[in-house]
C-alpha cells in the first residue's frame, strides 16, 4: 500500500499517527475493495448469515501444536513401544503389544527427569527423542497405527490458521528449539522441508538446526492436511461464551436431591477439601465439586454432586472477518479479537461432552500504569517495528524504550540495534542475582545474537545505540513521550520516548469462560493464569482440571512452553477422554466434520 498522508490519515480512513503502509487486509485485498464476499481466511461469505451447529464428544479451543497432536490421537492414531530404548529400566517396564494409551503412566514415568514438570511430558519426550538432553541422536522408540473405528468425534476451533501463535511470530525469527524438537509424529519438519524443496540458508550454521518461525507455522498448517486431520479443524472462529450444562437424572422432588443456590464458588481448605458458603454441611468431598450452572432438567436448580450429574458444554462463537483497517477495527472489536479482524454475523454453536483448553497464553501482561494505552506504547513486537518505521519517517524525537528482560524484549532490542535506532532497555532485575533468566542460560555458541544482548545488559559490552537501565521500573508515560522511571532506591528519572514496548510476559485470555469457572482454574485461583508461575491446576496423568469436571488444559496453560514438551499433556488428555467415554458408555460418534470412516487398521 502507498504511504499515509502527511496529516496521519491512512488511505482506509484510520486516524492514527502510527498507521503504517502495512495496514492492509490480512487476506491480501486492499482497504478500498468490497469485502461483502468470501475471504480466503473465512469459511463463509460475509454477504449471507450462516449459523452452524455441531455436536461432538470433544471440543478443543485453540489450534496450535498441542491441539494438533491431540487431534491426531482422537482421530484413531495409536502409539506403541518399538522395544528399543537406551534406558534399560524404562525398556523393561514398557509393553510392545499394548498401545501406550492403555499402559500405566505413573508407573512408566516414575524416576524420569528432564526440563518439564509434567511426568507424562517427560515420558513421551524420552520415547520420541531418546537421550536428546545429552546430545545423542536415536530413532524414535514409538511406532504408530491408525484404527479409525476407535476415533472420537471432535472439533478444533481457532482464531487463525492451524499452528496457532506461530503465525503471529515474525517469519524470519529463528526458533530457540532444535528443528527436530518441533516435530509432530509421522511427518517431521525435515520431511516437510524436503517436500517443499526448502534448503538451509547458505553460510548460516544456525539454520541447520534452528528453524524460521514462518516455516514452522506453515509446517503445522500443512501437517493437518498430510495426516488427514483437516476435517476436524475450523479456523477464523472466535469463541465468545462457554456454558457448562448439567444433565440431571434427579428432579427436585426425587429422594436425595439437595438443591444448591447459585452462584457457588468453591474455595480450598487446609484439609484439601472444599468449603461451600451456601450449604449447611460446609464441607463436601473434592470429588463432588460443582459450579453454578444451567440445569437441563430443572431451570434454576443445580445438581447436588457431579456423581449424580453428567456435565456437558455449550460453546458459542462467531466467524471472523478481516477488517479494512487494523487499528480502527481493533478499537471496535472485542478485546479477544485478533488484530485485523472483527466478528461477523456468522455464528457457530458447539455442544460437547468434554472441553479442552489449548489456547495458549495470548494476552500480553500489562504494567497497569498511567499512559500505558497511549498510541506510542505497544505490547506487540510486530506493532513495535511498524511504529518505529512510522516514527522514523515523521522524525519523532526520543529513543525507543523496551521494558522486560525476556526473549521478546531481547528481540525488540536486536531490531533496534540492527536498524541503527537508539534503545533504552528497562528491566527490574538485579543481574548479579538473576540466575533464572533464560538469556543467561543459552549456550553462547548457538545463540550469538542473544549473547550479544546479554553482554550489553551486563555491561560486558557497550554500544552507542544501547543504554541498559538495570533495576528500574516504568512509572508512567505522558502524551508528549515523556517516560518516568524509578530505581530500586526510589530515584526517578525522565526519558524522551518515541516508541515504547512492554514485553513482560503473557497470560491466558479465558474471558469466554464463566467467572465461577475461570476463577478457580489456576493453582493459585487468586492470580491470573500464566505458563511460568500459575498454570491451570490439572491432574498430570489426565490433564483434567482438579476443580472442574470434563475440562482439560494442554500446553502452556498446563505449564509447558516448549513444543518438545507440549505433547505429554495431550497424551494424558487423550487417555483420560478415551477411558471416560468408555466408562460412561458414550461410544464415540462419527464426527459431523469427517467425510468417511472405515474399520481398517493401518500400520504406519
Amino acid at each position: 500500500m502507498e504511504e499515509e498522508a502527511s496529516n496521519g490519515t491512512c488511505r482506509s480512513g484510520c486516524e492514527s499517527a502510527y498507521c503504517s503502509e502495512e495496514d492492509e487486509l490480512p487476506c491480501g485485498r486492499e482497504s478500498g475493495e468490497d469485502i461483502n464476499r468470501t475471504c480466503p481466511l473465512s469459511s463463509f461469505p460475509f454477504g449471507e448469515i450462516v449459523k452452524k451447529e455441531i455436536d461432538v464428544d470433544v471440543a478443543v479451543i485453540g489450534n496450535g501444536p498441542s491441539a494438533i497432536f491431540l487431534s491426531l490421537l482422537l482421530s484413531g492414531y495409536k502409539l506403541f513401544f518399538t522395544g528399543s530404548h537406551p534406558n534399560k529400566i524404562l525398556r523393561e517396564k514398557l509393553r510392545t503389544d499394548v498401545s501406550l494409551l492403555e499402559q500405566d503412566f505413573p508407573y512408566l514415568s516414575e524416576g524420569l527427569e528432564g526440563r518439564s514438570r509434567n511426568p507424562v511430558s517427560l515420558l513421551f519426550d524420552t520415547l520420541f527423542h531418546p537421550n536428546a538432553d545429552i546430545g545423542q541422536t536415536h530413532l524414535s522408540s514409538l511406532r504408530w497405527e491408525r484404527d479409525e473405528s476407535s476415533a472420537i468425534s471432535h472439533v478444533v476451533l481457532g482464531c487463525g490458521k492451524p499452528g496457532g501463535v506461530w503465525h503471529g511470530v515474525e517469519p524470519s525469527t529463528l526458533t530457540l528449539s532444535h528443528q527436530e524438537w518441533l516435530d509432530l509424529p509421522l511427518y517431521s519438519f525435515n520431511d516437510w522441508k524436503k517436500d517443499e524443496k526448502r534448503k538451509d540458508e547458505k553460510n548460516d550454521k544456525n539454520s541447520k538446526w534452528r528453524a524460521k518461525a514462518g516455516h514452522v507455522a506453515q509446517y503445522y498448517q500443512d501437517y493437518i492436511h498430510k495426516m488427514s486431520l483437516k476435517d476436524n479443524f475450523i479456523s477464523s472462529v472466535l469463541i465468545k461464551r462457554v456454558e457448562q450444562i448439567w444433565d440431571c437424572p434427579l428432579s427436585p422432588n426425587s429422594p436425595g436431591h439437595k438443591p444448591v443456590t447459585p452462584p457457588w464458588s468453591p474455595t480450598r481448605t487446609s484439609s484439601n477439601s472444599v468449603a461451600s458458603p451456601t450449604t449447611s454441611e460446609g464441607i463436601i468431598a473434592e470429588s463432588e465439586i460443582i459450579h453454578s450452572a444451567k440445569c437441563m432438567c430443572d431451570k434454576g436448580v443445580c445438581c447436588p454432586t457431579i456423581v449424580q450429574c453428567n456435565p456437558e458444554w455449550m460453546l458459542q462463537g462467531s466467524y471472523l472477518k478481516p477488517s479494512c483497517c487494523k487499528r480502527r477495527d481493533q478499537e471496535e472489536a472485542s478485546p479477544t479479537s485478533p488484530l485485523g479482524y472483527s466478528s461477523s454475523p456468522n455464528s457457530i454453536a458447539v455442544k460437547s461432552r468434554k472441553i479442552v483448553l489449548a489456547c495458549g497464553l495470548t494476552e500480553p501482561k500489562r504494567l497497569g500504569i498511567p499512559g500505558e494505552e497511549l498510541p506510542f506504547v505497544t505490547h506487540s513486537l510486530s506493532d513495535f517495528k511498524k511504529r518505529l518505521k512510522c516514527s522514523k519517517r515523521r522524525g519523532r524525537s526520543g529513543s525507543a524504550l523496551v521494558v522486560g528482560a525476556g526473549m521478546t524484549g531481547a528481540d525488540a532490542v536486536l531490531y533496534c540495534l540492527d536498524n541503527d535506532i537508539h534503545v533504552n532497555h528497562s528491566f527490574y532485575q538485579d543481574l548479579s542475582k538473576a540466575n533464572n533468566l533464560l538469556l543467561s542460560k543459552l549456550p553462547s555458541g548457538y545463540y550469538l545474537e542473544y549473547q550479544r544482548v546479554w553482554k550489553l545488559m551486563k555491561g560486558l559490552e557497550t554500544s552507542h545505540l544501547y543504554t541498559p537501565l538495570e533495576g528500574t521500573r516504568v512509572k508512567s508515560f505522558s502524551t508528549n513521550g515523556e517516560t518516568i522511571l524509578t530505581s530500586s532506591s526510589e530515584i526517578e528519572q525522565s526519558l524522551a520516548t518515541s516508541v515504547g514496548m512492554i514485553a513482560i510476559g503473557s497470560q491466558a485470555n479465558l474471558g469466554f469462560l464463566p467467572q465461577d469457572i475461570s476463577s478457580v482454574l489456576g493453582i493459585d485461583p487468586s492470580q491470573a493464569i500464566d505458563g511460568k508461575n500459575n498454570s491451570v491446576d490439572i491432574d498430570s496423568f489426565s490433564s483434567q482440571s482438579e476443580r472442574v469436571p470434563n475440562l482439560y488444559a494442554l500446553g502452556p496453560l498446563a505449564g509447558d512452553n516448549f513444543v518438545r514438551f507440549l505433547f505429554g499433556s495431550g497424551l494424558a488428555c487423550a487417555k483420560s477422554i478415551q477411558n471416560s467415554l468408555c466408562k460412561t458408555n458414550l461410544s464415540p460418534t462419527q464426527s459431523t466434520l469427517s467425510s468417511t470412516q472405515t474399520n481398517d487398521t493401518t500400520i504406519l
